[in-house]
């Protein structure tokens, strides 16, 4: 899965999650050299949150969405 956090000047800022087969359509010029952003650049580190709407461009993410599964430990002593 890849994450793509897409950013503008105007100071939107959006998220997909998106296959390999969409990520490669979505940045892949065409005939006219502009992506499905636009002539947005793809960026190759990610700001703070905080300044991501003043930095427009095109970040992607490579990985899986993680869900931390709670557990629940419960100590108990005994003393004679």
């Amino acid at each position: 899965m890849y994450f793509i956090i897409s950013t503008s000047e105007d100071g939107d800022v959006s998220m997909d999650a998106v296959d390999k087969e969409e990520l490669l359509k979505r940045i892949t010029p065409n005939e006219h050299g502009e992506t499905y952003y636009g002539h947005r650049e793809i960026r190759d580190n990610l700001p703070m949150f905080r300044d991501l709407q003043s930095k427009a461009g095109i970040y992607i993410i490579k990985g899986d969405l993680i869900v931390p599964k709670p557990i629940e430990v419960v100590k108990t002593f005994e003393v004679d």
